[in-house]
């Protein structure tokens, strides 16, 4: 019984020495999750309202200035729930799937997908998902030469007889 007691004692004063993964992590991910908080935009009433003193007649005043706030927060945090879910539009290669079996019930599918109830609908359209796709992949599809072409009748690639 004393023995036990030793390696218990051992092992609490070696868990006391190396530091623990689960804390740092906990830490860290404190930290940014403070960032990501200082990073939201602020929920504050207008200069006129916050000076004066408020009274039960600014009811209104108060409801509508509310009403703005909250509306604007909300299209900020649709925006940049847009964004994510573009990049992660662009990670999953879907503008590829979509624009080789060029078929629209995939854009559908993913639009559907991005639906917030923050600003009542989805966040990416189906048309805008092409519309993205169609400037990304622009760029980076370029028309390639036709083998047929390369080759002549005589079998010889024009290359090689330049």
């Amino acid at each position: 019984m004393l023995y036990l007691g030793k390696d218990v004692q051992k092992l609490d004063m070696q868990r006391k020495m190396e530091p623990l993964s689960s804390f740092e992590d906990h830490f860290l991910h404190k930290k940014r999750w403070i960032k990501q908080i200082a990073s939201k935009p602020s929920l504050s009433l207008s200069p006129e309202l916050s000076q004066k003193r408020l009274t039960m007649d600014d009811v209104s005043q108060i409801r509508q200035e509310v009403k703005k706030v909250t509306g604007s927060y909300r299209k900020v945090m649709a925006f940049r729930e847009r964004n994510k879910i573009l990049k992660l539009w662009k990670r999953l290669r879907g503008g590829e799937i979509g624009l080789e079996t060029d078929n629209p019930s995939f854009y559908q599918i993913f639009s559907t997908y991005t639906w917030s109830w923050n600003v009542l609908q989805e966040l990416v359209s189906p048309r805008e998902l092409q519309e993205y796709d169609k400037k990304q992949y622009q760029r980076v599809v370029r028309p390639a030469i036709p083998v047929d072409k390369l080759i002549n009748t005589s079998g010889k690639s024009k290359r090689s007889q330049k």
